[in-house]
């Protein structure tokens, strides 16, 4: 089985990054100036399609299971979504919307770029043609300088 490699996984988690910082700080812009909730959800959808194509990649490519199991709970949800939505009447939609729409999304969001980031950290790296494993507690070059 073939794993991601650390250029990979670096490179996935450089967009996650990205993306997820940029919607939370639109989020935070949005509670401050009402016109930027609408960039929040456009920035939040784009986070989401990147992060369905990343979870495609790494489940085709990389038969990774985890994230299988996340790329099929993330198009349940938005079908779950769609039904969800159709079925609640107006009074409803707004904790609907402010629970399922925003904060469980983000809260995923989050939870897959820190899934991205524990993966690369774990990935081998390769340093002149050997493969050397990154473990829990093995030292890097910066805790000579105090930086974990």
């Amino acid at each position: 089985m073939r794993t991601a490699t650390k250029g990979t996984l670096g490179v996935d988690f450089s967009l996650q990054v990205v993306s997820v910082g940029l919607m939370l700080i639109t989020y935070v812009l949005g509670l401050l100036i009402p016109g930027f909730i609408a960039l929040a959800l456009l920035v939040q959808f784009i986070v989401g399609v990147v992060q369905v194509m990343s979870g495609l990649l790494h489940s085709i490519r990389f038969k990774d299971k985890v994230r299988q199991q996340y790329t099929a709970f993330a198009l349940f949800y938005v079908l779950g979504l769609i039904l969800g939505g159709s079925l609640l009447s107006d009074w409803g939609m707004l904790g609907f919307f402010v629970i399922f729409v925003v904060l469980i999304p983000v809260g995923i969001a989050c939870w897959y770029c820190n899934l991205t980031y524990q993966d690369w950290k774990a990935a081998p790296t390769k340093v002149n043609g050997d493969v050397k494993h990154q473990y829990v507690g093995q030292e890097d070059v910066l805790d000579d300088i105090g930086w974990q």
